[in-house]
């Protein structure tokens, strides 16, 4: 297993195997025991990832803007978007944010620790709040071919 990698080794796309929070002991899988959601880096620095629960309900008007405030949250509340620029620095990729689905996102920059083995990337944040606790996400991909 390789702490870190070179930008080459990123660029592609990544197909969300995992992702689990930890609070101590405490695991939660917040998008599901099978969430599914694609991550892309481009070979000019640019990123875009997407990823949720697969078990959303489905909205009851096919109009997005046509449905009731409390659907359009519950279908967000477990949906995480964003795109912007990267840059790797040693066992780090930061995710320079251009617009979010998360409003108090965009402008920010997003630091993850990366581990990369053939074709299984892992990401893991640094602690955060999530649900009112102190929690770190580790989120692992698969490349896709």
């Amino acid at each position: 297993m390789t702490d870190g990698a070179n930008a080459d080794a990123l660029v592609g796309t990544w197909r969300l195997v995992s992702c689990a929070l930890y609070d101590g002991d405490r695991v939660n899988h917040p998008y599901g025991a099978n969430p599914t959601g694609f991550l892309t880096y481009t070979p000019d620095g640019h990123m875009a990832v997407m990823f949720g629960d697969p078990n959303r309900p489905p909205l009851d008007n096919p109009d997005w803007r046509q449905n009731t405030d409390g659907d359009v949250a519950a279908a967000a509340r477990v949906f995480i978007a964003y795109c912007g620029t990267y840059a790797l620095r040693d066992s780090e990729v930061s995710h320079h944010v251009a617009f979010s689905l998360t409003p108090n996102w965009i402008g920010q920059t997003l630091t993850r620790r990366v581990v990369l083995d053939g074709n299984t990337l892992v990401l893991a944040t640094p602690k955060m709040l999530v649900d009112g606790r102190t929690q770190t996400a580790t989120l692992t991909w698969q490349r896709v071919e």
